[in-house]
């Protein structure tokens, strides 16, 4: 691809921490020339340059109050810049972890800035455990592989009308102890409690509790999920993206059978 195809120009004008703190601070509200440089601690000519240099790009423009404050095109690009901060910030993550997925959620990236990562198995388990423990309406899980005593929790949640829905994959992997467990796990899928449904294969496992924390395991360069690390959040954004995965792979999922899914 041409280097003309790039927008080089726009990225220069990010490729400075003040110009970014400025337009970080008119997502909030307008502000005059002198509030940069109290709140940045800049000088005025260090704050008249970069203000300068934001409304030439079109970032940013100047109203008749004295008020600068973003364009629609400023918006549009600062809205972008969380991609590259979540991206940046997990930069060793995404070194050991692929991400096959539509291209339309990778785009979305962003919306995973404000998350906790987590590391090694047990804390890992631990986690996920109390986030399903803690469950008090719905929860729904696209698995890659369950644990133990995965399903005796979800079980217990399903006899108090708490609503599950999962989705396994081909190369899901679940604990031999599911078998056992098929008759009471059928009983509350004749009453819609749990709902299961299977695709051909998982390429990110997600947890989703209540719509109002969520967690995600990517896989590792093999393609196989990592269960020795975890992004959680409950920012809005995070969990909507974590919805947004779990219900299309849910409209383009098929009926679930036990016998397609391997056990350890």
């Amino acid at each position: 691809m041409p280097t003309s195809e790039f927008p080089i120009d726009t990225f220069l004008e990010l490729a400075s921490d003040t110009r970014c703190q400025i337009l970080s601070m008119l997502t909030e509200k307008s502000f005059k020339m002198s509030d940069f440089s109290k709140k940045i601690h800049l000088t005025i000519q260090e704050t008249h340059r970069n203000i300068t240099r934001l409304v030439n790009s079109g970032f940013i423009e100047k109203n008749h109050d004295g008020l600068f404050s973003l364009t629609d095109y400023g918006k549009l690009i600062f809205k972008q810049i969380s991609y590259f901060q979540f991206i940046d910030e997990h930069k060793q993550f995404f070194a050991v972890h692929s991400v096959s997925l539509p291209s339309k959620f990778i785009l979305r990236l962003g919306s995973l800035k404000n998350c906790k990562e987590i590391h090694n198995v047990t804390t890992v388990m631990e986690t996920l455990k109390k986030l399903e423990t803690n469950a008090e309406k719905q929860i729904k899980i696209l698995v890659a592989q369950a644990w133990e005593s995965e399903g005796k929790i979800l079980l217990e949640k399903a006899k108090k009308g708490i609503r599950i829905k999962t989705i396994f994959g081909y190369n899901s992997i679940l604990p031999a102890e599911v078998d056992l467990l098929k008759k009471r796990i059928d009983s509350h899928s004749k009453n819609g409690i749990v709902e299961q449904r299977m695709i051909k294969k998982i390429d990110v496992s997600v947890f989703i509790i209540d719509d109002k924390v969520a967690a995600i395991s990517f896989p590792n360069k093999k393609g196989a999920i990592d269960l020795t690390s975890l992004l959680v959040g409950d920012d809005n954004n995070f969990v909507e993206w974590c919805k947004d995965l779990f219900e299309e792979l849910w409209l383009t999922s098929r009926p679930f059978d036990i016998t397609k899914v391997k056990r350890k």
